[in-house]
């Protein structure tokens, strides 16, 4: 029997785990580990402690195996070790010179800014998983001067939540219409707790002008008849809404119509799609 069966074995049958053995010798844990696996032989200094713990003489406790064969084991496990750290360091720097590129193809990144790319300076609505990122335009008053269109989404890009990062996604949009006018494009996501993140993206008629009930909205009515513009009634069915930023609404149910002040909206639920 090798030592380290022969050790193994005097060990258990007298209840030691390999930490107590350890700290009886004075020796690390991984030592006896060591001496246990073959790849190792203890010190003359620990040889003796064993001899009087287990009170044994060094010819009971002894291995037959080489010391030459026991060194060749510890050089072909340094060896491997060596190896597998400049396998791990040429996997790294492969990794760190592709990822930017990944980063750009598909939209990953360690942080919300780097998904965003060139949307991190712009202004975002934070919710849920998402991080909302959006720009919106102006329209020049009298007197050239600029006024802030609180409606006028011009473009959105949600970075969604990663398990190692963040990532760009898609954002299905769908037509507006008031009457047979299309009038906007509404841009709905669901979230992971059920809600529905609704963005209003106003669109230009014909002489390039928003239509006016788009400025300053402040609140819509979702999916019901608004009974107390006309009759002075509760709301009946449907979802009030407040907006944030005049075009980001959050509602409980898809949006199939809804009420900015009196004007009742319809969406085209059928078309789904990207930017139109």
């Amino acid at each position: 029997m090798e030592l380290k069966d022969k050790l193994k074995q005097l060990r258990k049958e007298k209840g030691l785990s390999q930490a107590q053995l350890a700290e009886l010798l004075f020796v690390s844990r991984s030592t006896v580990a060591k001496w246990e696996n073959g790849l190792g032989l203890p010190n003359p200094e620990s040889m003796e402690r064993l001899e009087q713990e287990f009170e044994i003489s060094k010819e009971d406790i002894a291995t037959s195996e080489p010391e030459t064969v026991i060194v060749e084991k510890n050089r072909r496990l340094r060896r491997f070790g060596e190896t597998a750290v400049i396998l791990g360091v040429i996997v790294a720097v492969v990794v760190m010179c592709l990822l930017p590129f990944w980063i750009e193809e598909y939209g990953y990144g360690l942080t919300p800014e780097m998904s965003a790319g060139i949307w991190a300076d712009r202004p975002y609505i934070g919710i849920d998983e998402y991080r909302f990122y959006y720009f919106r335009d102006t329209v020049v008053g009298e007197n050239d001067q600029e006024i802030e269109n609180h409606c006028m989404l011009v473009h959105l890009c949600p970075v969604k939540k990663h398990f190692w990062g963040y990532t760009v996604e898609d954002v299905p949009c769908y037509r507006v219409f008031d009457g047979n006018e299309r009038v906007a494009i509404l841009h709905s996501l669901k979230g992971k707790e059920g809600y529905y993140y609704n963005f209003i993206e106003a669109t230009f008629d014909d002489d390039f002008q928003i239509k006016d009930y788009f400025f300053d909205v402040e609140q819509v009515y979702v999916n019901g008849f608004d009974s107390w513009l006309t009759d002075g009634f509760d709301l009946e069915g449907g979802e009030l809404c407040g907006t944030q930023m005049g075009f980001f609404f959050i509602s409980s149910e898809p949006v199939q119509w809804f009420h900015i002040g009196e004007v009742e909206l319809y969406v085209d639920t059928d078309f789904v799609g990207n930017y139109d």
